[in-house]
C-alpha cells in the first residue's frame, strides 16, 4: 500500500516521536504554545498599546525571576539566563514599532555609549557573554520598552495601571508577612536561581515579604519606586489614599531598611516638591498620616531589627565593608577582585552578594560605564529639580547607593 520511500519517512517520523517521548515532547508543547501566546500578544499590543503597559507590569509583579530560560551559547561551557520579562520585552518592543516616532533625548545616546563600551569590552576579553547579555538583553531592552511605552501611552494611565498593580503586591505582601505564606514559591524551577532566591527570609521571628521578586529587598525598593507615581496618578482621592496606605504597609513588612527608608523619602518629597497631583488639603492630611504610622509602626520595626540582633548589625556592616570592592574597579570590564568558582559563581573578593547597584556597574563593567550612569543621574536631578521625575531619580538613589 505505501513505497519504499512513504514507508522510510513513516519509520522516521516514528522514531522521531519516540525520541520525543523521553522528556523532549512537553519542552516541545510548551514552547509552540508560548510561540502561539507571544504571537497573539505581538498582535494584540500592536492594536491596543496600552496592553504592554498591563501585561509588562503584571509579569514583573506575578512572574518570579527564576522561572527564565538558560540557552548556551557558543559552547556548551558558556551560557545565558534570560528571565521571563527578555522574551516577552522582545515581542512588546517588535509590536510598539511604528506606533509613534521616537525622538532621541541625551539618556538615549548614553545608555548607546554603555551598550556599546560594554560590546566592546566583551569583544576585547575584559568581560564576560553573561555580563553582556545582561546589559544588552535585559537592562537595554527594558529602557527601549520604557521609552516606547512613554511615547506610545499617555504618562498618567501609565502611572495609574503601575500603582493599581504595585497596591495588589503591597496588600499580599503584608498578608505574606501575618501568614508566612508565599504562593509564588511554590512555582519550581530546576535551576540555581530557585534555589537561591525562593527561600524565604526571617528577621526578628518575623517572614519578610518578598513576594514573586525573590528577595524582600527588591520588593520594598520597587514599592519605594511606586510611591511617586501614586501620588502623581489621576486616581481618585479616595483610591489614591488607599494605594499609598497600602505601599507603606507594604514596605514595611520587608523589614528591609531600603525599602521602609526609601518609601518614606519618597512620600515626603512628593509633599515637599511635587507641583501636580496634590492640593494643599491633599498635603496636610499625608503629613498626619505619616507623622501617626510613625508613631505607630516605629516601635514594632524597632522590636523586630532589635530581636534579629547581629543578624540585622552584620548586614549593616557587610554593605559597609562593600566599599572596599572600589578600589578594584578596571577602567572597562569585570574587575580585578572577580573569582569564579568551578562551577560558575562569581565573587568578588569573597563577596558573594553585592547589595548596591552602583557598586555592581563598577565591578561588572567598569569605571567608564559607572560614571555614565552618575552623570545621567546627575544631570536629571540637576534639570528636573521639583517635577516626578526629580522625585523618582531621588527614591531611586538609596536603592542603587
Amino acid at each position: 500500500m505505501f513505497g519504499p520511500a512513504q514507508t522510510g519517512c513513516s519509520d522516521l517520523l516514528a522514531q522521531g516521536v519516540v525520541d520525543l517521548t523521553g522528556g523532549q515532547i512537553d519542552s516541545l508543547v510548551v514552547l509552540v504554545l508560548a510561540c502561539v501566546v507571544l504571537a497573539v500578544l505581538y498582535v494584540a499590543v500592536h492594536a491596543e498599546p496600552r496592553l504592554a503597559v498591563v501585561v509588562w507590569i503584571l509579569t514583573v509583579a506575578f512572574v518570579p525571576y527564576w522561572l527564565g530560560v538558560t540557552i548556551s551559547v557558543f559552547s556548551t561551557t558558556r551560557s545565558v539566563y534570560f528571565p521571563p520579562t527578555t522574551a516577552l520585552c522582545a515581542v512588546l518592543i517588535a509590536a510598539l514599532l511604528g506606533c509613534n516616532q521616537v525622538r532621541l533625548r541625551p539618556a538615549d545616546v548614553v545608555v548607546a555609549l554603555i551598550v556599546v563600551v560594554v560590546v566592546l569590552s566583551y569583544v576585547l576579553g575584559f568581560a564576560s557573554v553573561a555580563s553582556v547579555s545582561v546589559a544588552v538583553m535585559v537592562w537595554g531592552a527594558a529602557y527601549a520598552l520604557g521609552r516606547m511605552t512613554g511615547l506610545a501611552v499617555r504618562l498618567p494611565w501609565i502611572f495609574a495601571v503601575v500603582t493599581v498593580v504595585m497596591s495588589v503586591v503591597a496588600v499580599l505582601a503584608v498578608l505574606e508577612s501575618v501568614t508566612g505564606f508565599n504562593p509564588f514559591v511554590g512555582l519550581r524551577a530546576s535551576n540555581a536561581l530557585y534555589t537561591t532566591w525562593s527561600p524565604l527570609q526571617k528577621r526578628g521571628g518575623m517572614t519578610r515579604a518578598e513576594g514573586a521578586f525573590g528577595h524582600s529587598i527588591a520588593l520594598g525598593a520597587c514599592i519605594a519606586l511606586t510611591v511617586p507615581l501614586a501620588v502623581a496618578s489621576p486616581l481618585r482621592k479616595g483610591v489614591k489614599v488607599a494605594s499609598i496606605a497600602a505601599l507603606m504597609a507594604g514596605a514595611v513588612v520587608t523589614f528591609s531598611r531600603i525599602g521602609i527608608g526609601c518609601s518614606v523619602l519618597a512620600l515626603v518629597l512628593c509633599i515637599i516638591f511635587l507641583r501636580s497631583g496634590l492640593g494643599t488639603a491633599m498635603r496636610v492630611f499625608l503629613v498626619g498620616a505619616l507623622g501617626a504610622a510613625a508613631i505607630a509602626v516605629i516601635p514594632v520595626v524597632e522590636g523586630v531589627f532589635t530581636q534579629a540582633g547581629s543578624e540585622a548589625t552584620a548586614s549593616a556592616l557587610y554593605r559597609g565593608d562593600l566599599l572596599s570592592l572600589v578600589s578594584s574597579f578596571n577602567l572597562v570590564g569585570t574587575a580585578s577582585s572577580a573569582q569564579r568558582a568551578a562551577d560558575g559563581t562569581l565573587t568578588f573578593a569573597g563577596f558573594q552578594s553585592i547589595d548596591s547597584a552602583l557598586i555592581y556597574a563598577g565591578l561588572t563593567y567598569g569605571l567608564v560605564v559607572l560614571l555614565l550612569i552618575l552623570v545621567t543621574i546627575g544631570r536629571n536631578w540637576a534639570s528636573q529639580a521639583a517635577s516626578m521625575a526629580f522625585i523618582s531619580y531621588a527614591a531611586l538613589s538609596a536603592p542603587i547607593s
